[in-house]
């Protein structure tokens, strides 16, 4: 089969798995850097001079994708849920039949 197709049938079951946890998995990161982004160490780096960006993305992002990454890991479970009843609404052969 023509693998654009493939890819073309696949885009709307992986949407609506993935986007009922896109906002759970956004806000975590959001507080979790608005907190991360309020310690000392963070302070610090910013004034010994280095860029905003390295400081982001090296130091408090780094820090902040923890509780997020934990969360990925409970959610797996009810990705597989979710899999199931995906499966059997857009009639794809795999665990829900």
């Amino acid at each position: 089969a023509n693998p654009l197709e493939s890819l073309r049938r696949l885009i709307l079951p992986a949407a609506t798995l993935l986007l009922a946890m896109w906002a759970h998995i956004a806000r975590m990161t959001r507080g979790s850097m608005a907190e991360v982004m309020d310690s000392n160490y963070i302070r610090t780096a910013i004034l010994k001079g280095l860029h905003k960006r390295t400081v982001v993305f090296e130091h408090a992002l780094r820090n902040a994708l923890l509780p997020t990454i934990s969360i990925i890991a409970i959610n797996v479970g009810w990705l597989i849920g979710g899999l199931i009843v995906v499966e059997s609404v857009f009639a794809y052969p795999g665990m829900g039949q």
